[in-house]
């Protein structure tokens, strides 16, 4: 990295890092391991599983992210992109933190056997879920969550760079269809409006 800044630098050029956030499991490692995964519901075995990626609703999760960004800091880049994968998927993401969140704004204690049916509409997939009053206070839990998120990720980098520009992937119906984007990805464009990033890629 060091190198590629020098050269950049010297020929006119910005740089921008991409990086992870929620993949940032790919090592190996003990102390991934004990980091709270991303949890899933499955359609097919009505039950709950764990599944790629680190879960957002985890202090140690997000405590370890900012550890590797600063890190990233370390070189004199311009500029971070966050990669697609901020975000949590609707049939994702049943960490103890989001499900009591759920049970303090609506007094219901989601478990295997009544997700389907709470916040699915017993649906037989995900692609056919219906809309319901409790799939939104989910989904708003979800969007939240990945809002404050990114807020805090660029506030933790622009106190060390504060000339950083921060950029993000976005994916094509958040501009197309932000009432999908909201539902399928935990985030549309007015939920990012003021999390600081500059450009939306």
């Amino acid at each position: 990295m060091g190198k590629a800044v020098k050269l950049c630098h010297q020929n006119g050029l910005k740089i921008v890092a991409w990086l992870t956030t929620r993949n940032l499991d790919f090592r190996n490692s003990l102390y991934l391991k004990q980091l709270k995964r991303v949890v899933k519901y499955s359609f097919k075995k009505n039950s709950l599983e764990k599944t790629k990626g680190l879960s957002f609703f985890s202090e140690k999760n997000i405590n370890y992210m900012e550890s590797v960004y600063k890190d990233l800091l370390k070189y004199n880049i311009d500029g971070i992109l966050f990669q697609d994968d901020v975000k949590i998927l609707i049939d994702e993401d049943f960490n103890e933190q989001a499900i009591s969140e759920f049970f303090k704004k609506t007094g219901i204690k989601l478990t295997p056997k009544n997700i389907k049916q709470l916040l699915f509409g017993n649906a037989p997939a995900r692609d056919r879920i219906p809309q319901s009053e409790n799939l939104e206070i989910w989904n708003n839990i979800k969007v939240s969550l990945i809002g404050n998120f990114i807020k805090r990720m660029v506030a933790f980098c622009k106190k060390n760079k504060k000339r950083l520009k921060f950029f993000m992937n976005v994916n094509y119906e958040t501009l197309n269809r932000p009432d999908l984007s909201k539902i399928w990805y935990s985030y549309n464009i007015q939920s990012l409006r003021s999390t600081g990033v500059d450009y939306f890629m």
